[in-house]
């Protein structure tokens, strides 16, 4: 009698998505966070623009543009208010809104007190909202990537199958747990060189593992992956202190 043989592979991808749940609902401790209350990111359809307060210099623009907006979806749908956009002459940075555009923006409110009136307060038979602040930092482009993210995903399985569906599982374990892990970590004042080559060794392993099971090849891979790893972290310590390195990667 031939025993079918064991595919770890399914085990892999089994456990791989448990721990995906998992890390989907795990807390990260900022979930409250001052910067966020009383404050609301939603999508913005932009009106009308007023540019007198920009100061054209070349190509470089500062100053700020005052835009009129309406809100597409959340607590605020339907309304109206006034948002800033800040331009500090960054090139790379500096978004400049026209009529039609659609802003990623963030609105800080309160409820208003009976009696006070203000072109951007918004009254009505639930009460009434003042804006305390409409700042808009993006252009909207959440749909866009999320289209982007599915047809990826979709072709990927489309054309590779079993293996698509592992490469897919891994991305989204990964991005998980640098949003869920590592992130949160940083910001509780973790030990960043640690933190990152746990990180890396806990992903290495698990991508690894769904790209060829439990077996020799795993040992064979992960042991080469972790040793460059290693050597690589040594290195940046050492040339770090002995270049005198601060590791900055934004001008001022």
């Amino acid at each position: 009698m031939i025993r079918p043989k064991f595919n770890n592979t399914s085990v892999t991808v089994i456990a791989s998505i448990v721990f995906a749940a998992f890390l989907f609902l795990l807390p990260t401790g900022f979930e409250g966070a001052l910067q966020f209350r009383d404050a609301v990111k939603c999508k913005a359809l932009v009106e009308e623009v007023d540019n007198s307060r920009i100061i054209d210099t070349g190509l470089i623009r500062t100053g700020q543009q005052v835009c009129s907006v309406r809100f597409l979806n959340g607590k605020f749908k339907g309304m109206t208010a006034q948002g800033w956009n800040m331009l500090t002459g960054s090139l790379s940075q500096d978004k400049f809104f026209v009529p039609g555009d659609k802003a990623q923006v963030v609105v800080h409110w309160q409820e208003a007190e009976l009696g006070e009136g203000s072109e951007d307060e918004i009254g009505g038979s639930e009460g009434k909202i003042e804006f305390l602040s409409v700042n808009l930092i993006d252009y909207y482009r959440l749909k866009g990537e999320l289209i982007l993210a599915i047809a990826f995903a979709v072709f990927l399985i489309a054309f590779a199958g079993g293996t698509g569906v592992r490469s897919v599982l891994s991305f989204v374990i990964t991005v998980l747990t640098l949003w869920k892990v590592l992130v949160p970590m940083y910001l509780k004042g973790y030990d960043p060189l640690l933190c990152g080559c746990a990180v890396t060794v806990l992903l290495t392993v698990i991508i690894l593992s769904l790209v060829y099971g439990f077996d020799r090849r795993l040992l064979s891979s992960a042991s080469g992956a972790l040793l460059g790893i290693g050597f690589a972290a040594v290195l940046a310590v050492i040339c770090t202190k002995t270049f005198k390195i601060h590791g900055a990667v934004m001008a001022i």
